[in-house]
Formats: structure tokens, C-alpha cells, sequence
């Protein structure tokens, strides 16, 4: 059933990821994505940036390798986490903690919400195109909401498959907390992917406006 539910799931997202991107297509020229700029103002420290930058891409190495041998056991074969897929796997995810709980840290004030976040019509799949001054901020709304969501996300995400490794819960308990795992992570993904892809859109709509 999760092998099902996981292929729908990515299927809807990378569909929908599409159909948006066409109808909000700006250019075809490539550029970097928009948390590599986001800390670009002159008192940002040079090293303070470098440290974000840096942990924002062993964390994304990380949850590709997470993604790939976790999902791609659970979609392409219904099995569960065997052999060197498994080392991978648990070789990953303390590198992917670790940052996850850094970038929480240093960016949970860029990405405070605030007034003028409300006022926007741009959020998670719209576009404001009828802005007074057609300037679009560095971090949208939906950006906001899906880091915080990820935050969230990655509480269950990780204590589940902690809580599994300590002889505390029964047979019952230890399939739940699978399923908890399970089921967690496949909406951290989720999460973590549209961010991606409105951290590239964002770059993009900023770019054509200057």
C-alpha cells in the first residue's frame, strides 16, 4: 500500500511542479537557486554565508541519497531497506539531521513570517501579477510556510526511527513507529521538493525583474 501511495504521491507533485512551471515560465536561461542569495546583503559575514550555503548542499546530497534508497526500495521494489542500499541510507541520515536542525537554526529568522507576508496573493501555487510596484520579496510566503513545515516534519521524521533502535515498545509499537517513519518522511520529501523548486521559480521571477 505505501509503494502505491508513494508513486501517486511524487506522480501528483512532479505533475503539478510541471503545470505550474509552464504557466509561470519566465525564461529559459538557467540560474542558481535563491537561498544561495539569500544571505547576499553587505552585513551578512562572507563566512556566515559560506556556512549556510555550504550545509544547505550536504544536506541536499544527504536527502537525495535518504530519498533515492529509501523511496526507491519502497516504489520500485515494495521492499524494505536491505544491503548496501541500507548503509547508504543510514550513512545519510545523521548528515542530513545535523543539517536540517543548522539551517533551522540559522535561517528561523529569514524566515519569520511577517505582515507584509499576509498581504501578498502569491502563496504556495499562485502568482501575484498585479503587484503595485512588481517587485517580488526574497523569500515568499510559500517558501516561509513549507521551511517551517519541513522543520515540523523532521521531529517525527527522526525520532521514530530513533525511538525504534531503544527495546521500549512492543511488536505493535515498532510497526508504528515504521509506519510513523514512513509516512513522515514521504511528506518531509514532498515538502522538501516543492521548496526547491520555489526557491528556483523565486531566483527566476527576481531575475527577470531586474
Amino acid at each position: 500500500m505505501f509503494q502505491i501511495i508513494s508513486i501517486l504521491a511524487y506522480l501528483i507533485l512532479f505533475i503539478g511542479i510541471a503545470i505550474h512551471y509552464s504557466l509561470h515560465r519566465r525564461s529559459s536561461a538557467e540560474c542558481k537557486p535563491s537561498f544561495l542569495n539569500q544571505d547576499s546583503e553587505p552585513t551578512s559575514p562572507v563566512l556566515l554565508s559560506k556556512i549556510k550555503t555550504g550545509t544547505y548542499f550536504v544536506g541536499l546530497i544527504s536527502f537525495f541519497l535518504l530519498a533515492l534508497t529509501g523511496f526507491g526500495a519502497a516504489a520500485l521494489w515494495g521492499q524494505s531497506l536491505t544491503g548496501f542500499a541500507l548503509i547508504i541510507h543510514t550513512a545519510a541520515a545523521p548528515f542530513f539531521a545535523v543539517c536540517i536542525v543548522k539551517l533551522v537554526i540559522l535561517w528561523a529568522n529569514k524566515f519569520c513570517f511577517t505582515a507584509s507576508d499576509w498581504r501578498q496573493k502569491q502563496y504556495l501555487f499562485t502568482r501575484n501579477t498585479n503587484s503595485t510596484n512588481n517587485q517580488h520579496p526574497p523569500i515568499g510566503p510559500g517558501q516561509k510556510i513549507l521551511f517551517w513545515l519541513i522543520a515540523f516534519l523532521s521531529l517525527p521524521t527522526f525520532l521514530s526511527i530513533v525511538l525504534c533502535m531503544f527495546p521500549i515498545f512492543g511488536t505493535e509499537g515498532q510497526t508504528a513507529l515504521v509506519q510513523c517513519h514512513h509516512n513522515s518522511a514521504l511528506l518531509l520529501s514532498l515538502a522538501i521538493i516543492t521548496h526547491i523548486y520555489l526557491s528556483i521559480l523565486k531566483k527566476r521571477q527576481t531575475d527577470s525583474n531586474e
